[in-house]
């Protein structure tokens, strides 16, 4: 790959000496500066479309598993202002810019569960509702999060190590609530690896933390 784009390179830079054949210093900088603003400008509004796109395809999600048009509703009335948080953040590629968040108070843990795919299998929850909360504070209404990660990079690690790690890295856990919305709208996640919902816990137990998993 890297030879590749060395070969790439060598390649752009050869045309460009032919183009700025006759043409001063000065001239070229500010060619270049011109092609740069451009290629930025550019790169920016396709970043802005990739962001629409995912939004409106989270909503067309939301309809097919036909949630109530109350919620529907609440969500693209944020449509502007996620578009332009998210477009601000600096979120790496392998990041998802964006998840919206239905909570139980809305649609209640076993109908969360059951708009879950793992491929063709629906999810189901064996927890009791009322044993499940939250060990941070999280907006009762629909919410946004964002810079989302799969946690993928946590497999294996107990709840204490990935809490350490979260720290060391600076990012958050996520609520069961959060773990079920971010299954839902990324149904490639659960035959690759589970999801531990650090920021929840079940029953009496502070160390009971609930998760979800493939069968």
């Amino acid at each position: 790959m890297e030879d590749r784009f060395k070969g790439q390179q060598e390649d752009i830079v050869f045309r460009l000496t032919d183009m700025f054949e006759g043409m001063s210093a000065e001239e070229i900088d500010d060619a270049v500066k011109q092609a740069k603003e451009r290629s930025t400008s550019v790169n920016k509004e396709v970043y802005k479309n990739e962001l629409a796109e995912q939004f409106d395809f989270q909503m067309a999600t939301l309809h097919f598993h036909r949630y109530p048009d109350v919620i529907l509703e609440g969500f693209r009335n944020q449509r502007h202002h996620v578009l332009n948080f998210a477009f601000k953040l600096k979120i790496r590629p392998d990041h998802i810019p964006f998840v919206p968040v239905v909570t139980r108070d809305f649609m209640g843990l076993c109908g969360l569960m059951q708009m879950v795919r793992n491929k063709t299998e629906e999810g189901f929850t064996r927890l009791f509702p009322a044993d499940l909360t939250n060990s941070v504070d999280v907006p009762q209404a629909p919410y946004f999060i964002y810079d989302v990660e799969d946690g993928h990079w946590v497999r294996g690690m107990s709840t204490a190590q990935a809490e350490e790690v979260f720290r060391q890295k600076h990012r958050f856990g996520l609520t069961a609530d959060e773990c079920i919305n971010l299954c839902i709208h990324t149904p490639g996640l659960l035959p690759k690896h589970s999801m531990l919902c650090t920021d929840s816990r079940y029953g009496m137990n502070p160390a009971r933390v609930p998760g979800i998993a493939p069968q």
